[in-house]
């Protein structure tokens, strides 16, 4: 019986370190984030910005509201490694959950808009 690791043996490459992560990402099948510790990860986002699906530990920071819990990516236990590898699964077939453009509600722009919203409204409780 073949087991995960041997049927993703073929297609799994750790590059190390680049300059440019959105040709890594954008040719990529999927981006996993297993982690059980992160701030903001701004790799959600990176891969999410080239349509590349996602799936992230719901233990990885910011990771469920990024997704919106599921949303634009899947989301597993960070413990449950049959959970990341079902994820895995299901994030490489037809019924794949594909980031869309959510990456666009983390734009520069938008973030600088909402900074000054949270600013403006400070001052005026001030």
């Amino acid at each position: 019986m073949r087991t995960l690791a041997d049927m993703f043996a073929e297609d799994f490459l750790l590059a190390g370190e680049t300059d440019n992560v959105f040709a890594w990402m954008a040719r990529a099948a999927v981006l996993a984030l297993p982690s059980r510790w992160e701030g903001s990860a701004l790799v959600l986002l990176e891969a999410m910005a080239v349509g590349t699906p996602v799936i992230a530990s719901r233990l990885a920071g910011d990771a469920a509201a990024v997704l919106d819990e599921g949303r634009y990516g899947l989301l597993f236990d960070g413990t449950d490694r049959e959970a990341l590898a079902q994820a895995l699964l299901r994030q490489t077939s037809g019924l794949r959950v594909l980031p869309g453009n959510r990456a666009d509600d983390y734009s520069i722009d938008r973030t600088s808009d909402r900074y000054a919203e949270v600013v403006a409204e400070v001052l005026r409780a001030g």
